[in-house]
């Protein structure tokens, strides 16, 4: 709606000088087309505004979403630079959203301890135990890591983050903590 009130006082100048200068009929007809301009305007303006409260209304909901999830929800780019990192997160890896947020994940994060699990989590292949779940090279890719001090059993699926041309943006992984599940079937 912003376009339709920048855009008004210059509408109604174009008509008050069409008024002195123009001829009775001719300032009919261009008083007709600035009007016609105007609900155009007007009318195109407020489309934009009902899609953009529509997108944020749904931003909002998907935001709200995610972070409500039980499951880990990490993104990040091409180069490991985290994009995202849920409150589900924070709470699995014991690190603040912030931190994550401004860190580029490396393999040699393991050897610090606050980023030990997540760098095994992200580059499973680090993981003391590691089943995977689904062929190589198709996604999402499934794999299950396990810990033993503390006892833990985590399920990783990574998934490729698309541009919408076929090109990779980076990689989107659920951490799924299934210790719990696990104890209870090995005690059955």
């Amino acid at each position: 709606m912003r376009i339709f009130w920048f855009s008004t006082p210059f509408l109604l100048a174009i008509f008050i000088l069409n008024a002195i200068y123009l001829p009775a009929f001719l300032l009919f007809i261009g008083g007709g087309l600035l009007a016609l301009v105007a609900a155009v305007v007007f009318a195109s303006s407020y489309r934009v505004a009902r899609l953009n409260q529509s997108i944020v209304i749904e931003q909002s909901e998907l935001r709200g979403i995610i972070s409500s999830l039980e499951d880990a929800l990490i993104a990040y780019d091409q180069n490991f630079n985290v994009l995202f990192f849920n409150p589900a997160a924070e709470r699995l890896f014991k690190l603040k959203q912030e931190i994550v947020l401004a860190h580029r994940l490396e393999p040699q994060d393991i050897e610090r301890p606050e980023w030990n699990l997540l760098a095994q989590a992200v580059f499973s292949s680090l993981a003391p135990g590691m089943v995977a779940r689904s062929r190589a090279g198709a996604y999402p890719q499934v794999v299950d890591i396990s810990f033993s001090d503390p006892v833990l059993e985590l399920r990783v699926v990574t998934s490729p983050i698309s541009d919408g041309h076929g090109g990779v943006l980076g990689f989107m992984k659920i951490v799924h903590d299934r210790t719990r599940e696990a104890l209870l079937i090995k005690s059955k």
